[in-house]
């Protein structure tokens, strides 16, 4: 199966995520951004097929149970090659530091394979929507989110299994730090 891990957003974040793809579907008649079902998440390793869930899961509890909750910070919108809207998230050196132990402990399971996105100082972002999304209104709907100003700072205060089924995006399991 394919899976993907990262951090699932949750709570006030979470709520002004929702609320905001509303506003944005709403004023710009884009009622399609509210048909796909979003899990709102920060990427940190990119998708990889395994077959060793029992495995991953006991490294991830572990290495959650090991580890207290960093904060991070959610500040303002950013563009990836006008294709992706997304927010922009800053991690402390602590965050970075646990995310790449996290990489190590991965690294003895077998066949799992690491990328170029698979690194602890990547540019890490909570995607917003896509251009094919919202292609006919792309220009007004970056004008009007680059003059929001969100500002969260957040507890980094979950690991989470992501599968990907048939182009969908479900969550496998949620673990605590700390």
């Amino acid at each position: 199966m394919r899976i993907y891990l990262g951090y699932l957003v949750r709570g006030e974040f979470y709520d002004y995520y929702d609320n905001l793809l509303r506003e944005i579907s709403s004023r710009f008649n884009l009622e399609n951004l509210l048909k796909k079902s979003r899990i709102p998440h920060i990427t940190f390793k990119s998708p990889f097929e395994t077959a060793y869930y029992p495995k991953i899961d006991d490294i991830i509890n572990n290495f959650c149970n090991m580890n207290a909750p960093p904060d991070f910070k959610i500040d303002g919108f950013g563009l990836f090659d006008r294709d992706v809207v997304y927010f922009k998230v800053f991690t402390s050196n602590e965050t970075k530091q646990i995310i790449g132990t996290l990489f190590k402990c991965l690294q003895t399971i077998p066949n799992i394979s690491f990328d170029k996105y698979d690194d602890k100082n990547k540019e890490l972002h909570i995607t917003l929507m896509k251009n094919r999304e919202i292609t006919k209104s792309f220009d007004e709907v970056w004008k009007y989110v680059s003059f929001l100003t969100p500002y969260f700072i957040l507890p980094f205060d979950n690991i989470t299994i992501f599968r990907k089924e048939q182009d969908k995006t479900r969550i496998h399991k949620v673990f605590e730090l700390g």
